[in-house]
């Protein structure tokens, strides 16, 4: 990292300066990390350098000398247990640990050394014994399972009703298609015509639901009105639809022009 730069994370090192006090050598064994790296660098880079083996390599011989990063790809008790299970499908986790006891322990060897005949009789008979412990852990896992899904699903189904509740209070909405009857609405009775109009295909821009600003639903609303009355769009049903009423366009264009526009009365309604 260049002298001066920003940290790329800056909490990590906000939370090392915050713990450094509690280790008295962090700063000793910090330093003789980074100077035994750097050694250690050299070493693993100078395969690396201009007219290096690797630098002067073709292609296909790039490809044929790859190898893992690693030299156990499977590295860890958990990568052998995952390779075990996708080729043993059948396999418990108590037979697992079982045959992989058996063969870090030299089992085996010792088997051979010390076991007679009643020996091996009595772990055959041990083996045949039921053991439910493997069952019982498979059973907690189904039924872990199980809850979750019961939970996911009385959520769904709780939302499922209250979506249907909604619909079926917005297809009761009589649209009203006067502004100035618009300008009156607040709260839910607004979010619902809102609804209502979206529902028979009003033209709404997107990002605007019913859960937006009240100014914004309000300045929407009398947009659709105006797009419905120049026949840019029509409704979806027969509807019962409340006209504009007489005079209404004198009236807002008086409204208009005393408030500067809906935002800022209308914006005080947000909370409704």
């Amino acid at each position: 990292m260049k002298k001066g730069k920003p940290w790329r994370s800056k909490k990590v090192v906000e939370k090392i300066n915050e713990l450094a006090p509690q280790f008295p050598y962090l700063k000793q064994a910090l330093v003789a990390f980074c100077k035994g790296a750097h050694e250690t660098w050299k070493r693993f880079t100078s395969e690396y350098t201009p007219g290096g083996l690797i630098d002067e390599a073709t292609q296909e011989e790039r490809n044929l000398a790859w190898m893992p990063s690693t030299n156990d790809v499977n590295e860890g008790a958990l990568g052998q247990f995952c390779v075990m299970i996708r080729r043993q499908h059948q396999l418990t986790l108590l037979q697992y640990n079982a045959c992989t006891m058996f063969a870090r322990n030299e089992t085996a060897t010792f088997m051979d050394e010390v076991f007679t005949e009643d020996t091996h009789k009595y772990v055959w008979e041990l083996a045949r014994q039921k053991d439910t412990s493997e069952k019982n852990r498979l059973m907690d896992i189904v039924k872990l399972q199980e809850e979750k899904i019961a939970k996911k699903m009385a959520v769904k189904k709780k939302k499922s009703a209250k979506a249907a509740e909604l619909a079926n209070r917005i297809s009761q909405v009589v649209l009203q298609f006067s502004k100035r009857e618009i300008v009156k609405l607040k709260g839910e009775k607004l979010r619902d015509q809102f609804d209502a109009f979206k529902r028979e295909g009003a033209p709404f821009p997107k990002g605007v639901s019913r859960y937006s600003n009240v100014g914004v639903l309000k300045d929407v609303l009398k947009d659709a009105i105006n797009e419905f009355k120049k026949e840019k769009w029509q409704l979806f049903s027969t509807l019962e639809v409340e006209d504009e009423k007489e005079g209404d366009e004198e009236y807002f264009e008086d409204y208009d022009d005393v408030s500067g526009g809906s935002s800022e009365e209308e914006g005080t309604d947000e909370g409704n």
